[in-house]
């Protein structure tokens, strides 16, 4: 009787720390949701690029645009070419999935974990160096106190 005593504890502590263990690595909706304010790209090359960016939630695509980005203009291209887009997506916080692509250029993407962890409100934001490289995507909270970045 001991021995099967025994042995059902053993399992269910075991069935106990894998169920917990299970649970620690799914995300909640506090670490995972956030708003979009914001989502643009800035060209400082002397060429033009082309922006491709996505948001999708539950799977579903929510915003999808492509933008021909201006070179920059003015001496030492002080000024980007580029645009911002302020609507087109729900102003409810959301787990979005964020694909992006520069010039036909191979997708990235950021999981809305990545993204969460910056802040609960983003200004979404893409960047072509003088030399005409991707910078990469940056999340930048949308009260502008500090500037968090995400780059792939």
């Amino acid at each position: 009787m001991a021995d099967s005593r025994s042995s059902r504890r053993g399992f269910l502590a075991l069935g106990a720390a894998t169920l917990t263990a299970g649970c620690a690595g799914l995300d909640t909706p506090e670490q995972t949701t956030y708003r979009v304010e914001s989502v643009g790209g800035w060209n400082r090359d002397a060429e033009p690029h082309t922006l491709q960016v996505r948001l999708e939630r539950d799977g579903d695509t929510v915003f999808d645009r492509t933008q021909r980005m201006e070179p920059a203009t003015g001496a030492g291209a002080e000024t980007p070419g580029g645009r911002i887009w302020t609507d087109g997506w729900s102003d409810d916080p959301a787990a979005y999935t964020v694909r992006s692509r520069l010039d036909d250029g191979e997708w990235l993407t950021l999981e809305p974990r990545e993204v969460r962890e910056r802040a609960a409100c983003v200004d979404l934001r893409w960047y072509v160096r003088p030399t005409g490289t991707f910078s990469g995507v940056f999340a930048l909270p949308c009260d502008r106190g500090t500037t968090a970045e995400t780059t792939r």
